[in-house]
């Protein structure tokens, strides 16, 4: 095998890049469940500041 097949070959073998994959997997999960997260949160805050301040504004009027 010449030189260059065999350092490729030896790149291909190594697993450093596995925890690169990994950390990004981890983080990309990360991103997907704060942002379903906070769209949850943020309806339940614009229902409950609806309901108490806009609707107790007008009842009062």
């Amino acid at each position: 095998m010449s030189n260059r097949a065999w350092q490729w070959w030896l790149t291909l073998r190594r697993e450093d890049g596995q925890d690169l994959v990994e950390y990004a997997m981890l983080l990309a999960f990360i991103v997907v469940a704060a942002i379903i997260g906070i769209r949850a949160l943020g309806n339940a805050i614009g229902e409950t500041l609806y309901n108490r301040l806009i609707l107790n504004v007008f009842q009062h009027l």
